[in-house]
């Protein structure tokens, strides 16, 4: 399950934030398409049954908040360094739980 995680979010942040850059790169500058960007962000959180494709969304409209904000492409490598890098935490973090609760679960037998 968390390898699937990592693999979607890896996904997203890796179509929608090149996709978000382009889009950030093409629209004029403004505060209202900073507050569109930001919201649309915000609601991919509620909107998406689909996990793969409001978090790709949620990455491809911070991309345009970000370049309107002025910091677009720091921001956008950050976004996808983050991810890979929290999805690889995650699963080490399942793999040594799992690691762990195997253990307990053996010693409680042995005991019992």
């Amino acid at each position: 399950m968390a390898a699937r995680k990592l693999k979607q979010r890896a996904i997203g942040a890796l179509v929608g934030v090149p996709l978000g850059l382009l889009a950030g790169m093409a629209l004029p500058q403004s505060r209202v398409g900073y507050a569109v960007a930001v919201l649309a962000a915000t609601l991919t959180l509620i909107s998406f049954s689909r996990y793969i494709v409001g978090f790709g969304l949620r990455c491809f409209f911070i991309a345009p908040a970000a370049s309107f904000a002025g910091g677009a492409s720091g921001i956008a490598e950050e976004r996808i360094v983050n991810v890979l890098i929290g999805g690889t935490f995650g699963l080490i973090a399942v793999a040594l739980t799992e690691i762990v609760w195997l253990r307990v679960v053996r010693k409680v037998r042995s005991s019992g």
